[in-house]
């Protein structure tokens, strides 16, 4: 750093002592200054300083001393020479006197020295007069900078002054627009709302009202053009027109362009028309009576299609109005207009929506619609109280069985149409979604766009218990009758040779006895005799096991002619007569105990005091109490099995009486169901049974006027129900 101050820098002595002069001049040399020749005056130095000689080298810092020879003292000289140049002075003085050294500070020297001045404090001196010279120049030319940047910025800021005026005025219109158009979108976002629980005269006059408020006008009207464009539909009014300046309005009314004056000129033209001079129109028609007077007028024809829809006027603003009212009343003329459209059709789609919701209700089977994602959109009066559900909404939006029954998954019956429900069009049946004891068919009717793409399904739940009850009843009728007419033909035939089998038996028999005591005596002689290679005493044997099995065989042909016959019997109206139930059904209990307690553990009997008296066959209902007890007997297959009969009697508008009889055997699949009452059909062991108890049981249940019903679960038992219908008439 020392370096970089000492090099090439040039030192002038101010000294009028000769040999001070000299000695300083030698430390300068020996700190590597150059030193021009010293000078004692301060004339002297001030001519060395302003000599600009090119033989002369000018001085970077100049030693001076205070007290100097001559009529100039060294703080004189130092004034002079820093009025015509920068350099660095430093103060010699032998006196530190109080008043001198005041008068020195105001030439603002770079340091004092005293003398006698050491060689280390002149080195030290120097480089801080020199270092600090530098910072004042760089400062000075930070000055100069700084100051040309002020004056430039000052011209800058001068010429933006002007622009920014310009940009305020500017600034303030664009506010004063932007200010409009919020209050512009915030009315319209009033509207908007405002039409949702409001009517469309009081949607028209609110937004009238609104209009009228940021247009500063006093009278608004808002009329439709029919689509001839060539009527007026008159609408509606703002507040203030109505209660206030105008008497005469005819809302409903069709108002011909023909008869109208100057304030449908925007239909003629096409185009917002403003008069500010209404009064001064010579078009004008004049206003009927109880009309608000017109002083000044903006309509604006709100177009769709190239057609006009509707006018929408306002006026007598206080001033006239401009291009900034017809840009307020386009935005809110256009958006009015919209909300209208919307509120129409949301109308019509509310009407549209009452009838279908009435014509869905109307239907008596359980009924709802799903979207492509099968949730459900809507369910009618049979579907929610089917379900059980106590509002519409509690479904709406989500899958049905998570809806109507809290499951993750489809119910039991329904996996595979969800599996495939996004294309599936048809119907199942499946056990009763509330009521297992029931029958349903579901039928899912797949709605698709114009391009073929499913939107939806309608599902409808139909209750076809008692159909397939009376479908199978009618087939086993059928099945019955077209046996009956077989077995009538056929029984006798059957019978006949049966006749001499059964018959002729005995005399064989006979025969048999009178000849084998002959062939005994025979055989007692030939002890050797065989027939048919076996001996005599097992052939004499056999002979009669033969003639055991053929004689039951053919009672066996008796009895199963008789029970044809019991099949296919007329019944006659005189068997009908008033009986007491109790008592018709603890016989036929009676009839079948033993055989019951043969097969199962527990035989219950609920037999209700004071049954309603019932006119029907006793001897139908006794055979058909056995055969379904029998029957539940022979299906046990467990240690504690059980046999109960009951017997319900309904209440008076019923009119029907119920015996049950149920077990815990072993129940039936429903492929047996379905047969059960098929003649001949028997799942019991051969010669256990003949496979027409149920059957004669069905016909004469059938007979009676009433019907049977079945409900079984296989390996956990069977539930058989007699409904008889209670028909007391006089003459019983």
């Amino acid at each position: 750093m020392i370096e970089a101050f000492m090099e090439q820098k040039t030192v002038l002595i101010v000294e009028d002592d000769g040999i001070l002069a000299v000695q300083l001049l030698n430390m300068l040399t020996v700190l590597g200054y150059n030193v021009t020749k010293p000078v004692a005056t301060g004339a002297a130095a001030i001519a060395a300083v302003a000599a600009k000689r090119p033989d002369l080298i000018s001085p970077d810092l100049i030693l001076m001393d205070i007290q100097l020879s001559g009529e100039m003292d060294g703080i004189s000289a130092a004034e002079h020479i820093r009025s015509i140049a920068d350099v660095p002075i430093i103060f010699l003085t032998g006196y530190s006197q109080y008043p001198l050294l005041q008068r020195a500070k105001l030439v603002a020297p770079y340091g004092y020295l005293i003398k006698p001045v050491s060689s280390r404090e002149l080195a030290a001196t120097i480089e801080m007069a020199f270092y600090r010279h530098s910072l004042d120049l760089q400062l000075k030319e930070n000055k100069v900078a700084l100051q040309s940047a002020h004056d430039e910025l000052e011209l800058r800021v001068q010429e933006r002054t002007a622009d920014l005026v310009s940009a305020n005025e500017r600034l303030s219109r664009e506010i004063e627009a932007r200010r409009r158009k919020e209050e512009i979108l915030r009315v319209c976002i009033l509207i908007r709302e405002f039409a949702g629980t409001h009517s469309l005269d009081e949607l028209l006059q609110k937004a009238l009202d609104e209009i009228e408020r940021l247009t500063g006008s006093r009278i608004g009207f808002f009329h439709f053009l029919e689509e001839d464009q060539l009527t007026l539909s008159l609408q509606n009014w703002s507040t203030s027109t109505l209660k206030v300046f105008c008497t005469a309005v005819g809302k409903g009314e069709h108002y011909n362009l023909d008869k109208a004056g100057v304030w449908v000129d925007c239909i003629h033209q096409r185009r917002p028309v403003i008069h500010n001079d209404y009064a001064g129109l010579p078009d004008r028609k004049g206003l009927p009576p109880g009309h608000a007077a017109v002083i000044r007028e903006l309509v604006f024809p709100i177009m769709r299609s190239e057609k006009i829809v509707a006018i929408l006027g306002v006026g007598n603003k206080e001033h006239d109005y401009d291009d900034r009212d017809i840009e307020t009343v386009s935005d809110l003329a256009n958006m009015t207009w919209d909300v209208v459209l919307r509120k129409q059709t949301e109308e019509r789609m509310l009407n549209v929506n009452a009838m279908l919701n009435m014509a869905i209700d109307g239907i008596s089977d359980p009924l709802f619609i799903l979207d492509a994602k099968l949730r459900i959109k809507r369910l009618n009066r049979a579907a929610k109280n089917y379900y059980g559900l106590t509002d519409y909404q509690e479904a709406v939006g989500k899958i049905c069985f998570e809806a109507f029954r809290g499951r993750s998954s489809p119910c039991e019956g329904c996996e595979r149409p969800f599996s495939e429900m996004e294309a599936y069009s048809g119907s199942y049946e499946r056990k009763g979604g509330m009521d297992p004891d029931r029958l349903e068919q579901v039928v899912v009717d797949l709605v698709k766009n114009e391009l073929g793409v499913p939107e939806a399904s309608i599902v409808r739940i139909y209750d076809i218990t008692q159909a397939r009850m009376m479908n199978r009843q009618l087939i086993q009728s059928e099945k019955l009758a077209s046996l009956g007419m077989l077995v009538a033909g056929i029984a006798h035939e059957i019978n006949n040779p049966n006749n001499f089998i059964f018959f002729n038996t005995p005399i064989l028999r006979s025969y048999l006895q009178f000849l084998l005591p002959i062939v005994d005596e025979y055989v007692a002689a030939h002890p050797e005799m065989q027939a048919f290679g076996r001996p005599y005493p097992a052939f004499r044997d056999d002979c009669f096991k033969l003639l055991d099995n053929i004689e039951h065989g053919s009672t066996r042909i008796n009895q199963m002619v008789r029970n044809l016959r019991e099949f296919v019997r007329e019944r006659g109206k005189g068997e009908m007569r008033r009986i007491d139930l109790k008592q018709v059904v603890e016989k036929g209990i009676s009839i079948c105990l033993g055989r019951i307690k043969k097969y199962v553990k527990t035989f219950e009997a609920n037999i209700p005091e004071g049954l309603p008296a019932l006119v029907t066959d006793p001897l139908a209902i006794e055979q058909v109490v056995v055969n379904l007890l029998i029957n539940a007997a022979q299906a046990a297959d467990k240690k504690d099995s059980w046999v109960r009969l009951t017997i319900i009697s309904q209440n008076e508008s019923d009119g029907e009486v119920i015996i049950e009889v149920s077990d815990n055997g072993c129940g039936m699949d429903t492929e047996t169901q379905k047969k059960i009452f098929d003649p001949f059909f028997t799942t019991k062991a051969v010669g256990v049974g003949t496979g027409l108890g149920m059957s004669i049981s069905h016909r004469l249940v059938t007979e009676l006027g009433g019907c049977i019903e079945v409900r079984s679960e296989l390996g956990k038992g069977t539930v058989f129900r007699v409904r008889l219908k209670r028909i007391v008439g006089d003459g019983y």
